[in-house]
């Protein structure tokens, strides 16, 4: 079950950065002001943070989406608004970036609270 948790915070991972990429492509514009693309983005990617929570919190433990998909969600939603804005960027790259920060972000974190705490326990609703 340990096993089957830890593959499951890296698939909500990967759905948290493609979904701030996606919903910042439905909403922003080419023609947009690069700074409030950024801020719009932001805010789509608060929203899948959100949607994401709600759907695999609980499966998952809260605490555990929250660190990096606030790190992802942010992150990508500003990124993907302003490459939008800016025309840098097309989806097929955005998407193979954010899954591939996604996965980034949770490994570190990951790494980072093994060696904060060592290995905890996962303890299983009864």
């Amino acid at each position: 079950m340990k096993i089957i948790l830890g593959i499951l915070d890296y698939i909500v991972a990967a759905i948290m950065g493609a979904g701030a990429l996606c919903l910042a492509f439905l909403v922003v514009g080419e023609g947009w002001n690069m700074f409030l693309a950024m801020a719009v983005g932001m805010v789509l990617g608060m929203v899948v943070l959100l949607l994401v929570v709600f759907i695999f919190g609980p499966i998952c433990n809260t605490l555990q989406l929250f660190p990096p998909g606030m790190i992802t969600t942010m992150v990508i939603g500003m990124l993907a608004g302003m490459g939008i804005a800016g025309t840098w960027t097309d989806f097929k790259t955005g998407l193979a970036f954010a899954v591939g920060f996604a996965l980034f972000v949770q490994l570190a974190i990951d790494c980072y609270d093994w060696k904060l705490k060592g290995e905890v326990p996962i303890h299983e609703p009864n």
